[in-house]
């Protein structure tokens, strides 16, 4: 029970990590002065980077939760 407690919370804070880090890269390439193409393609290069990086940040979510699984001793998977 408690480990899928902790499961819970690091997939929601891994989540909220993920998606305010995605935010506030966006927002710092993206600059009122520059031309509306320019915007787009410094977005679209953070977006394409943070797409590319998802996939191993999950894997490594997924590696703590089994780790915190094996420290309580809750890794088995058995009732």
């Amino acid at each position: 029970m408690i480990a899928d407690i902790v499961d819970l919370a690091l997939g929601v804070g891994g989540t909220v990590a993920y998606l305010y880090a995605w935010n506030v890269a966006r927002m710092r390439v993206s600059t009122p002065s520059d031309s509306g193409a320019a915007r787009r393609r410094r977005q679209r290069l953070v977006q394409t980077v943070f797409f590319v990086l998802l996939t191993p940040y999950i894997l490594f979510l997924f590696w703590s939760m089994e780790r915190v699984r094996e420290v309580l001793g809750a890794g088995s998977g058995a009732p």
